[in-house]
């Protein structure tokens, strides 16, 4: 194995790298740790992210911010390593669903920065906003809250929420 990573020379940003600040091997060992501490919840890592947010409000304060919300299933069907996998529609469908409310400028609608995710599995629903979601609850369920969650942010008040037509439900509309 030496006589390998020694062939690869600097180009390999693996184990044989140096531990340089500087380096690509140094910054994803530093994730790595940070993403593997279990001191660090999901909210901690949104956090940078709602920075993001508020600094764009910060830059363009007249600007009208989307928040569009937006449900995916990422299908894992045939990935047998992923066992915490869940059932979607047939059968044979299986993966996680995926939650998420993404900031978009609405001047010219680029993107600016996911604000919350939340992931559905069989072991249970992780998600970036503070709190625990009730994992029996639908995805439409946790849009107000998603929405109160992100008015705490200071957006302010030129913020326009679009939903596709899966959020369609009068009551929730109603709320």
């Amino acid at each position: 194995m030496q006589q390998h990573l020694h062939a690869a020379g600097k180009s390999f940003a693996g184990p044989s790298a140096p531990p340089d600040a500087n380096t690509t091997f140094a910054a994803t060992q530093a994730a790595w740790r940070y993403l593997h501490n279990e001191r660090v919840t999901l909210p901690q890592l949104a956090e940078p992210l709602q920075a993001v947010a508020r600094q764009w409000r910060h830059e363009h304060p007249a600007a009208w911010a989307l928040v569009i919300s937006d449900w995916s299933f990422l299908s894992y069907s045939h990935h047998t390593r992923k066992r915490d996998r869940k059932s979607h529609g047939a059968a044979h469908s299986q993966g996680y669903d995926l939650s998420t409310m993404l900031l978009v400028d609405g001047r010219q609608g680029d993107p600016v920065v996911p604000l919350e995710l939340e992931v559905r599995t069989a072991a249970g629903l992780f998600s970036t906003r503070p709190g625990t979601p009730n994992p029996d609850h639908s995805s439409r369920d946790h849009l107000l809250p998603g929405m109160q969650a992100l008015d705490r942010l200071g957006l302010s008040e030129r913020v326009i929420h679009i939903i596709d037509r899966g959020g369609d439900s009068l009551a929730h509309y109603r709320d």
